[in-house]
Formats: C-alpha cells, structure tokens, sequence
C-alpha cells in the first residue's frame, strides 16, 4: 500500500533520495510514500507491503530482530542492510508513535540509500588496515609529538627498539645523549619553526638495557594540519650502521696509512668518460698534485711524467689497451717543486662484452729510495769487484817487487862500499818501495790491508792532521776546525785514519788552486733501519762523523760516478795517481763506515766519513810482533812458490845462510818432495794461493806426517786475509827482503815465533 504525503513533502524525500513507510505495531505490513518497487529496483513481479523482497536473504533476520526489539522497548529503530542483490546498501530509521483510543500505535520511519558511504567506509578501513600493518610490522618506529614534545601516539615498533614494554611512556629528552642534547634541541627549534620542512638528524638514545643506540630520525612538522596536528617522527635503530661505518673508517685510515707507509696508491681511469683519472691521497702525496692543482684529466697527469719516459709510458699503455700485455713498467715523475721521482705502475684493463677497454685500474708506488738503494748498491758491487781486481793485481805486482827487492839485495853485498853503481842500485830500490807503497794503497782500496785499531778521538785526529797540513797548504788556504762534538770516540786504525784526512785534505788543496777554506768538523750521527745510509753494509747504530768541506770548483756529475774507482782522476797528466780516493773508500769499507759526498761544479765539496763510535775510550793498539834478528842454520827448508824467480831467489839466499833446501812450484809436488825426501823437514815456507793445491792445505797434508813441521807463509795478501781459515806459524807479507825472510825463518826454528 502506498502512502499519500504532502506533495511538499513528497518532493523533498524524492530530492533526498529516501522513502517514507510505516506499520502497525502488530503487523509486518508496510505502507510507503512512493514506488517501492522501482525504489529498491525490485522485480516487476515482487509485491508491496512487506520490506523483506528488498533484504537481502543473510540481513532479514537481523533487520527483523531489530525491528521487534525496538516494538517491545519502544527505543528508536536503526539498521543498515543489504537490498536483494547484495550491490547497494540501505539505512532505516523509524520511530513508535503511541497509538489513539481505537487507534493502535505505529512505527513510522524513512529508508535510504547509503551504498557510496559504505563503500568509503569500507575503502577507509582498508587503508587504515593497510597504514596499520605497515605501522606494527614495518622496520621504522612512529611517533607523533606535540609542540610541546609530548607523546601523542607511539608505534608498536618504538617499544622493541628501545627495549620498552607497551605501556611503557617514552622520555623523550632524558633518554638523549648528552653530548647530542645541544644539537638535538636546535635541530626541534628549527622543526618547530619551518612547517611542511621534512629535517633528518642522528641521536643517540640509552636503551632499556643501559646502553646507547644510535638513532636515525626524519621530522616533519604538520601541527598546521588539522587531521594530523602533530608533529611527525619516523626513526630507525642504526646502531649496526654506525658499527659498520666505524669499521669502515678504521679499515680506509688503515689503508690510507698503509699505502703511506709502503708509498703506494690506488688509481683508476675511465676511457669512455673522456679520459677521466681519480687516485687516492697516496697518489696525490706522490706526485705532488692537490685535488686544486689536479683536473681529474689523464692528459694533465701525462704532463708530469718525464719527458725521457713519457713516450715509455704511452707504449705501455697502448700494450695493455690493444695487445693484453701486462702494465708493469718504472718511470720518472717531475714534481711540481721540480723533484723527478721514480714510481712504478702496476695495472689491468677492463674489457666490454664487446672487447673494447673501458676502464683501467692499478697502483702507483712511490721507489725513489729503492731507486737509490739500487744505484747505491751497483755502485758498491762495482767497487767491490774492482778492490778484488786490485788485491789480484797487487798480489801479482808483490812477487815482482819481491823478486826486485830480493835481487837489489843480492847486487848490493857484490859492490864495494864506494862503488859508483851503487847509485843506480838505489834507485832501484827505492823505485821498488815506491811500488810496494803503490800496492799497499791499492790493498786498502780492496779492504785487504789489516787494521791496528784502537780507540780513537776525532777532535786530536783533526788536530794531528792540520799540523801536518800546515807547511804543505797555500798561504791562501784558511784552515779551520769546528767541534759540534768534541768528545767522539770511534774505534780505528789512527794511521789510516790519519791517510783519509790527509787525502781529502790534499785534493781539497788541489780543487783550491787561487785559495779558499779548508774547514774540517766534527759531529756524531744515529742511524736507523729506516734512514738514508751512506753505504748499503752499514749497520743502525752510532756514527763518529769527520766532514771535510772546502769551497773548491766542485764536481760534475760525471765525475761524481767514478770518484772512488782505482786510477780514476780529475788532475791533469802526471799530476795523480787516481789511488787517493779509492783508498779512503777502501780504508772507510774495512772500519765499517761510509763516505757521503756533495759536490757542485763552483760550489765547493763536501765529503762526510761516517765512522763507528767506539764502545770503549782506553783500548790500546793492537801492535804486530817485530821479529827479531837472525843467524846462519843448517835445518832442511821446504820452499814452495807458484813464480819460479821469486822461488829461486828464496832457495838461494837460504842456501847462502847454510840451509838445505827442497823446492816445489806448487802443493802436489811439494808433496811428492817430501814424500821421497829420508831425512827431516823443519820449516815449510809457502805461498798462501797456488794452483791445485793451496799452501794451507799443504800444511795440513804434510803435518799428519810430519807434525813437527814448522810454517812459514807468505802472501801477496796481508794475513787477515790470506790466513783467514789457516793455522800459520809465521806470517810475511810481500814484497819482503831476503834480511826479514832469513830473520823470520832463524826465529821459527829457534821457538822464537
């Protein structure tokens, strides 16, 4: 049945899209303001008067209890419901009117449509769904402070990060580091004042547990929103982070530290992006370039290389890009103060899918002092061969002077006392000891001369030098002293010693030739593993340093290279041996020090002789044995020598003294000798080095069957070297005289010696 309303009122329902109904109390039966059927979209066939054609089947019964409690009660009717589709919802509100004497009460209401609401409703809530799982299960805490920094809303998130139960209120403030709580309070004055302005900050917060944990937070203030009226704080845990960080830095300072301690850098090239070069700090500490000074550029880097290699560096580079083969080449670096370093780059190319390079990575070392240790080294190696070259020569030279020197003697106890030939005789004598003086430098230039060493004070060696100096110095050479220590003690051989000073002092003299100054000083030095040595065999340890400067025309470089080599000059013909230098090299090698020198052409030289401090002020010189004078004998000799006239020479002046003698030229048939001679051998006088068999293993041989034989060897060689694994009774240096052999010899066979 459908009701008649105002027409007024029929418009206005239409126009809100709602229908009118009412019923009796005791009945189900509706009556209705309009269409019902088109209203609920029912089908031609369903009837009017009764609502439930509309519900849908699973919401009558719901809206037919609410229907019967709100009768009973009488309290207002309410209910949604689904109309018979299941597509659109529905609202009904109705209200008990009481009934009039004859009249029984009714129930009068309206019903509308509220399917967009509750689809909104529905979307609503299933974003709210949405926000909320993202909120409690997500890895980022949430909570909404006030202006006042209170707490308006804490995510479930914030309570297991900070170790707090639920209902556990956050402090904001009191959890807050110290040391952060002024940066922290600006960071919230400027949140507080810059609305919509998103400020991310890093806090550390004490933990429930105790400890701080670092926090990451991003705030935004939306207190000008008025859905939200917060202000809004999203943070995180990133106290793994800053672990990892904090190890992350710990490992770059220790590279970087690592690859400063070794001079080495990383570097690497990108060949599409224009050639474009990056390096670490190392490289920059290496080549001398700042990032301000330093484009990024490989073309600017080619600049810096030495002009000599760059063409080196550019074939190399071609070699890895187009061929494969491996960068790993040495090149010279000019600085920008004009230092050439030496470096040594080692790379790999990186190759597209296609073949092409693209990019290129490597290492650049810093080697200069490997550089000069190299160079230092080949230039000790080349002086240690030319001192053996030396020693072989001046062993060769002492049989020649021996033979000389033997003759000469054997000539002068011919003529008569007032001979004119006598003259000549001299000077041949004199000539010979000229060589054996020329040798004996020679020997020391090889370290093959023996030390007499003893404590030694540099200051008094100065001393004793500039007195020799003085008659020998042009009046225009000032001669000066400075003690920076007066109290150095190195231990040495003050003799020759005393030759270093005066060599240096000598060509010092030479480079001086319109005068100048001769300044000799004194100091001490402490090496260490890791300094600059001036020889590669020093060990770390005290030096005594002897410096003698002179304000000389200096050195080229040239002559720099080889002024320790034996018979090197820079004096005119006739004018030097070549020998001074070389000796002082050799003296210096054999006390364990160095030389260091500083020469410029026009600006003077100075040499510096690093010398072992002494462990002890009162040692003594060690003083060989003098021998002493001689007589005729009648005991068998054996002499063995490699040079027949020097043999000869030593069997004659032995027989001359009543001597019997057997000779051999080397070890084998003095061996053979002795083994067919009857009668008893009392002395063995040998040469140290021979063909086949040396004279210390004759002695040896020889001794198990004869064990009293006495040995007397002799040496172009000084003892400490040509005995170094012999057990010698007697030891003579060539070139000796006859006089000094027959002494000697006397002397072993009288157990003098």
């Amino acid at each position: 049945m459908t009701l008649k309303p105002h027409a007024d009122l029929k418009t206005a329902l239409d126009m809100a899209r709602m229908i009118a109904w009412n019923s009796e109390l005791h009945s189900e039966a509706l009556i209705w303001s309009g269409d019902y059927i088109e209203f609920f979209g029912l089908p031609p066939t369903a009837h009017e008067g009764t609502a439930h054609q509309a519900v849908h089947p699973t919401d009558i019964g719901h809206v037919a209890t609410e229907a019967t409690r709100c009768k009973r009660t009488g309290d207002e009717f309410f209910v949604e419901w689904r109309d018979w589709t299941g597509e659109r919802w529905y609202a009904s509100r109705g209200r008990i009117t009481p009934g009039t004497p004859g009249q029984s009460g009714r129930m009068v209401g309206v019903t509308w449509e509220v399917t967009g609401r509750v689809r909104a409703e529905e979307a609503l809530g299933r974003r709210e769904a949405l926000y909320r799982a993202l909120v409690e299960n997500g890895f980022d805490a949430i909570t909404l402070l006030d202006a006042d920094s209170h707490v308006l809303y804490n995510g479930p998130r914030n309570a297991a990060i900070m170790g707090r139960g639920p209902d556990d209120q956050p402090d904001v403030w009191g959890e807050l580091h110290p040391d952060d709580a002024p940066a922290a309070r600006i960071a919230w004055q400027k949140i507080l004042t810059t609305p919509d302005v998103t400020l991310l900050h890093q806090t550390r917060r004490r933990h429930k547990d105790g400890r701080w944990i670092w926090i990451e937070a991003t705030s935004t203030n939306l207190l000008h929103d008025p859905h939200i009226q917060a202000i809004v704080v999203i943070w995180r845990d990133i106290t793994a982070q800053k672990i990892t960080e904090e190890k992350a830095r710990d490992a770059q300072m220790l590279l970087e530290k690592a690859q400063e301690v070794g001079r080495i850098g990383c570097w690497w090239s990108d060949v599409a992006d224009d050639g474009a070069l990056f390096w670490t700090k190392e490289i920059s500490r290496i080549t001398g370039l700042s990032d301000a000074t330093f484009d990024g550029k490989v073309a600017t880097f080619f600049r810096i290389i030495h002009p000599d290699d760059v063409d080196t560096v550019k074939r190399a580079s071609h070699a890895a890009f187009y061929k494969g083969k491996p960068f790993d080449i040495e090149y010279r670096i000019v600085r920008p103060n004009s230092e050439v370093i030496w470096v040594l780059a080692r790379a790999e190319v990186f190759f597209d899918m296609a073949g092409r390079p693209v990019q290129m990575v490597g290492i650049l070392q810093d080697i200069t002092e490997r550089k000069r240790f190299e160079q230092s080294l080949l230039q000790a190696q080349k002086l240690e061969s030319v001192g053996r070259l030396a020693g072989g020569v001046a062993h060769d030279f002492n049989n020649l002077l021996t033979i000389i020197l033997g003759h000469a003697h054997a000539l002068e106890k011919l003529l008569p006392s007032d001979a004119t030939q006598r003259r000549h005789l001299e000077a041949v004598q004199t000539a010979a000891q000229r060589g054996s003086d020329l040798v004996k430098r020679l020997l020391a230039f090889g370290r093959k001369r023996p030390l007499v060493p003893q404590a030694v004070v540099l200051t008094e060696l100065v001393a004793e030098a500039m007195q020799l100096l003085h008659p020998t110095l042009d009046a225009r050479i000032e001669l000066y002293c400075e003690a920076a220590s007066p109290d150095v003690v190195v231990r040495g051989d003050p003799t020759q010693l005393l030759q270093i000073l005066m060599n240096l002092a000598l060509n010092a003299r030479d480079a001086m030739p319109r005068g100048g100054r001769l300044t000799f000083t004194v100091d001490v030095a402490a090496l260490t593993a890791d300094d600059k040595r001036p020889d590669p065999e020093m060990r770390p340890g005290g030096y005594g340093v002897l410096r003698v400067v002179d304000t000389g025309f200096g050195l080229s470089d040239e002559a720099k290279a080889h002024l320790f080599e034996p018979f090197f000059t820079t004096k005119g013909v006739g004018q030097g041996t070549g020998l001074g230098l070389a000796s002082c090299y050799g003296i210096v090698k054999q006390h364990g020090g160095g030389i260091r020198m500083h020469s410029q052409p026009g600006a003077g030289t100075t040499v510096d002789v690093f010398l072992p401090l002494s462990e002890r002020a009162d040692d003594q010189p060690e003083v060989p044995h003098e021998p002493a004078n001689g007589r005729r004998g009648d005991e068998t000799v054996l002499v063995v020598e490699d040079e027949p006239r020097l043999r000869e020479l030593i069997v004659d002046a032995l027989q001359e003294q009543g001597y019997c003698t057997l000779a051999a030229a080397d070890g084998e048939t003095a061996l053979a000798a002795a083994a067919v001679h009857d009668g008893p051998i009392h002395l063995l006088i040998t040469d140290v080095a021979m063909p086949s068999l040396g004279g210390p293993n004759l002695a040896v041989r020889l001794r198990l069957i004869r064990p009293e034989l006495q040995v007397l060897y002799v040496s172009g060689y000084t003892a400490d070297v040509a005995m170094r694994d012999a057990d010698a009774s007697a030891f003579l240096e060539k070139p000796f005289t006859m006089t000094n052999l027959l002494r000697i010899t006397r002397e072993l066979l009288d157990g003098r010696c």
